[in-house]
């Protein structure tokens, strides 16, 4: 018998239907989302800020370290000029200098330093010079830099090869002293006139020699007979001008650099940084650049006349 005939009816359950967010659930939802995405933006708009702040305040001194590390370096191998005919080492010359109201002096020596073209023609020592230069960007503004030139070969030929490298850029102010055993000095001039640099740029030793004259006076007597001999008197004197400078090395250089770092509100903020450098080829000796005279010895003079002869006695 079948279930239609017994009489009994099966009914089956429709699934229910699925129930779907309302407008209000997700307006809520984004709301959540979006307070979310904001606090996350607010902390990563700190932490790169935090991150920006960082590094403005680490690169001055990371900026200085390298430049001063590279002077140092750089002294520590420099050479005292002597005077030497034909030698490689020529100078150790600083200039006391001024950019704008800054400090901006130039420094220039020999070392045994590396680098250079690394060509045949490089020389173990090199010529090294320090300035600052203004360098002027493609939008027109200019900026200050610390420029390093290394010649390879000093012999001082037109075409040697010549590297020019920026150390740091943003400098404010760039001051070098010298302390001599003594006192700190401003400037520094020890040149060997006779090296092969001077003898190829044409240097002309700067001091001057001349000569003095002598003079000599007599006097004969007048008295009855004849005169005695005169006598003789006269002086030479010799006056030069020293050679400026000299030819030792300062004990010790000072180095102050300033970097011009602004603030976000664009006003100056110059950050100053020192360091002291002990040369090993220093000497004891102060530069004189002074005009020095030489008394010479006494000269001799003529030969003084015979007196005429007196009138004979009376009668």
């Amino acid at each position: 018998m079948s279930v239609a005939a017994a009489g009994i009816v099966i009914r089956r359950r429709l699934p229910a239907p699925r129930r779907a967010f309302s407008l209000l659930e997700l307006l809520v939802a984004l709301a959540i989302v979006a307070i979310i995405a904001a606090s996350l933006f607010a902390c990563m708009r700190v932490a790169f800020k935090a991150r920006d702040t960082g590094e403005a305040a680490v690169e001055p001194p990371r900026t200085a370290e390298m430049a001063l590390s590279i002077l140092q370096q750089d002294l520590e191998s420099a050479l005292p000029p002597g005077s030497a005919t034909g030698s490689l080492v020529s100078e150790f010359v600083g200039q006391d200098g001024q950019d704008g109201g800054g400090d901006a002096d130039g420094l220039a020596f020999c070392a045994a330093v590396p680098g250079g073209t690394g060509g045949p023609g490089d020389s173990d020592i090199k010529r090294v010079e320090y300035s600052v230069v203004a360098d002027t960007a493609a939008d027109g503004t200019v900026d200050h830099v610390l420029l390093r030139r290394v010649i390879s070969n000093p012999l001082g030929q037109a075409d040697a090869a010549i590297v020019e490298e920026v150390v740091c850029r943003g400098v404010a102010g760039f001051n070098v002293r010298y302390f001599d055993g003594l006192d700190w000095q401003y400037a520094w001039d020890a040149e060997n006139l006779n090296s092969a640099w001077a003898v190829t740029n044409g240097l002309q030793d700067t001091s001057t020699t001349a000569a003095g004259t002598g003079t000599g006076t007599g006097t004969g007597a007048a008295t009855g007979g004849t005169g005695t001999t005169g006598a003789q008197t006269g002086s030479t004197t010799t006056a030069g001008t020293a050679d400026a400078g000299t030819t030792g090395m300062p004990l010790a250089v000072e180095i102050t650099l300033v970097l011009d770092r602004p603030n976000r509100d664009g006003t100056p903020n110059p950050v100053t940084f020192t360091r002291w450098v002990h040369l090993p080829c220093g000497t004891l000796v102060a530069p004189d650049d002074s005009t020095g005279t030489t008394t010479g010895t006494t000269g001799t003079g003529s030969t003084g006349t015979t007196g005429s002869t007196g009138a004979g006695g009376g009668k």
